[in-house]
């Protein structure tokens, strides 16, 4: 069973839903209005039945701008460990939230 979990960590993970909520950020593709807004990264997973644990390791949440590069907006030295199995059922886990330019981003 263990090894099976491992076997589809991978796709599980691919499979977890990221939610990137962008709040306040106004305009479109090629505008500036000199602004800024908030980016808020959330994480969460949908229930799997007979799976006892799904652990995932995060080291670090960045945002690629298309004039900034990337960003980091949170940095986890030792890799944080989210046991995706509890963020499930509407339960999320904040992994940034970080103050932005306007702009475009991409990743």
């Amino acid at each position: 069973m263990k090894n099976t979990i491992r076997k589809m960590a991978g796709p599980m993970l691919l499979s977890c839903a990221v939610a990137v909520l962008f709040i306040g950020c106004p305009g479109f593709v090629g505008t500036d209005f000199g602004q800024s807004g908030t980016v808020k990264v959330l994480l969460t997973d949908f229930p799997v039945p007979g799976v006892e644990e799904v652990n995932i390791v995060i080291e670090q949440v960045a945002i690629h701008g298309e004039e900034t590069g990337w960003q980091i907006i949170t940095e986890y030295p030792d890799g944080e460990i989210f046991d995706l199995l509890e963020l499930a059922g509407g339960v999320t886990a904040v992994l940034g939230e970080e103050e932005l330019a306007a702009g475009y981003y991409t990743q």
